[in-house]
């Protein structure tokens, strides 16, 4: 009689072709000390006798670090990516510690655009394994080697790496070996960043001043045509920024299909594209990292600047509406059966609405035009009943210190969302407070997956929190962030007069309202570092100073939670996924 299977929880599905190129690209030097493992795969007869969890298992890749097979998950009837730690290599510490790693920077980093890992552990045969979700698709490596990706599709790539990135950098990762194999691509456009193995996490974040790496001393850890020269020379302590220079190669690549090399043409020159994502490029790219964008945020930032109709030296200023179309339908080629779905909201179907038509969803909420093509505005703050919502469906969510005012000063108190302390009672219309930006964000998650399941938002559109330029610009302030200082916490000062925010009232408008008081509200826009984010508008608690009355920006760090803090949504109905 068999051993029983391996433990396994939820399990959702990855390209395990992408991940093993990701593993085994060309030209990678990431292995463990003693290099590539001559070994023999297991059949998939002999994976299924070790998973009796699982069927349908099929051989995909292998290579010197492992193998990684497809199967299907018979209790929940779904296909699940299996990798493989080569038994001799289990048994070498760097090598396990290598595969641990991955594992353990996987199990932390709960987020969209990064592959998930969904269980870890040991054969009976002391091999190591890991179960990830599967995703059907290409690795970028794949699209680019096909030929040169349409301009708009590189742009939402890009987009959704920084996205990842950005989340990673925050939680203290440098992820070491970003490359086109080791991003994949699904049939929708979505991206999912791999391969984590070589993942360290930053000092600040580690209770170890340096964690070592399993690679042999003096070894380049990465892919050499994408390490940043730091990484690649060894001379100083590799941080995110190098995650970022490694990002601006496989831009460069994106666009014009081949590596950078010594002096390098500029895309512009080489591909056609405009300039502005030549300076995009070169930024990203700079020798010395403090001369490179110092957030992945920036990136992406500086990508939407460069994507805005009337820039000069955009990538559409001669015939951007046929190479938008062009890129639509080369993704949708990619993939024939999808051509088969019948998805209304799907931008691009004739009955897909206008990006400008005002909408209300499934909550409730109401939004509104901003100014801003694209990208709609709820007319208020998400609700306590919006958020319970959100709560009951993913557990508890806002709870710990939450920042109270007094007479002179802010205080922290215990608390919660659903009791927020030295409030009066709230009701449901109330708009829900004592949640921070990362809570804020997951309801931006879920609300988009609510909506999209329910068929009410298309598979290109997305909820998230507003930019502090969307912002503005729905208040019809003109200037973007730079017409406007950053303030710190401190100089806001409670206001005795009022006891806490008025309930949101969701009715259709002429104009996005209510923007400057009621509640703070989260945005998405980077702060000083990738811990902060600003916050815009005063709150009910909020006295004015002289120095606030244009508008008081601030920033806080996003885990902050307070009784004059808030959020509001934005529907992005642009490509962006």
């Amino acid at each position: 009689m068999s051993d029983p299977p391996p433990s396994s929880r939820e399990l959702n599905g990855l390209d395990p072709a992408g991940v093993m190129r990701g593993v085994l690209g060309e030209g990678s030097s990431s292995w463990p000390a003693e290099g590539p493992v001559a070994w023999a795969a297991p059949d998939p007869d002999e994976i299924a006798v070790l998973f009796p969890g699982f069927e349908d298992v099929r051989f995909v890749n292998r290579g010197g670090m492992g193998a990684v097979y497809s199967a299907t998950q018979i209790t929940l009837d779904r296909r699940v990516a299996l990798k493989l730690l080569p038994a001799e290599l289990s048994r070498d510490p760097a090598a396990a510690e290598r595969f641990r790693r991955e594992a353990r920077a996987l199990g932390r980093l709960n987020h969209p655009n990064i592959v998930s890992i969904h269980d870890f552990g040991e054969t009976r045969d002391g091999t190591f394994f890991f179960v990830m979700e599967y995703v059907e698709g290409a690795d970028l490596h794949r699209l680019i080697r096909e030929g040169r990706l349409p301009v708009p599709e590189a742009l939402s790539i890009v987009r959704q790496v920084c996205d990842a990135l950005e989340f990673a950098h925050g939680q203290g990762f440098v992820h070491r070996d970003i490359k086109p194999s080791n991003i994949l691509v699904d049939a929708q456009g979505r991206v999912k960043v791999s391969d984590f193995g070589l993942a360290k996490l930053m000092p600040e974040h580690s209770d170890v001043p340096d964690e070592p790496t399993p690679t042999m001393t003096g070894s380049v850890v990465g892919t050499p045509d994408y390490v940043a020269p730091e990484q690649r020379r060894g001379d100083r302590p590799v941080d995110h920024r190098a995650d970022i220079y490694s990002l601006g190669v496989m831009f460069y690549e994106m666009l014009t299909g081949r590596v950078p090399c010594g002096a390098f043409e500029p895309p512009s020159r080489r591909a056609g594209t405009g300039e502005a994502l030549d300076r995009v490029v070169e930024r990203a790219m700079q020798e010395e990292p403090e001369k490179r964008y110092q957030h992945a945020a920036e990136v992406k930032s500086e990508v939407d600047k460069a994507s805005v109709p009337g820039n000069r030296g955009v990538w559409w200023k001669a015939g951007g509406l046929l190479a938008l179309a062009a890129g639509a339908a080369w993704i949708w080629t990619k993939w024939p059966n999808n051509a088969k779905e019948e998805n209304p909201m799907r931008p691009g179907n004739a009955a897909a609405p206008s990006m400008d038509v005002p909408v209300t969803n499934g909550l409730g909420i109401t939004l509104l035009p901003t100014g801003t093509p694209g990208v709609l505005m709820a007319v208020g703050e998400v609700r306590r009943r919006d958020f319970e919502a959100f709560v009951r469906a993913k557990g508890p969510a806002g709870e710990g210190d939450v920042m109270v005012p007094n007479d002179t000063s802010w205080t922290a108190e215990p608390g919660s969302w659903e009791t927020p302390p030295g409030l009066p009672a709230q009701s449901p219309d109330h708009p829900v407070v004592a949640v921070d930006q990362m809570e804020a964000e997951a309801f931006c998650l879920w609300l988009t997956a609510q909506e999209r399941a329910a068929g009410r938002l298309g598979s290109r559109e997305r909820y998230r929190l507003p930019t502090v330029d969307e912002w503005l610009t729905a208040t019809g302030r003109t200037g973007g962030l730079e017409a406007y200082q950053v303030k710190l916490s401190a100089s806001v000062v409670p206001s005795p007069e009022r006891t806490g925010p008025v309930p949101v009232v969701m009715m259709p408008a002429d104009a996005v309202r209510d923007l400057d008081g009621n509640v703070a509200e989260w945005t998405s826009t980077l702060g000083p570092n990738a811990q902060h984010r600003l916050v815009c508008g005063r709150s009910w608690a909020e006295e004015t100073k002289p120095d606030d009355e244009v508008l008081p920006i601030r920033s806080y760090v996003r885990t902050l939670r307070g009784v004059a803090l808030g959020f509001r949504l934005v529907l992005d109905r642009r490509m962006a996924p």
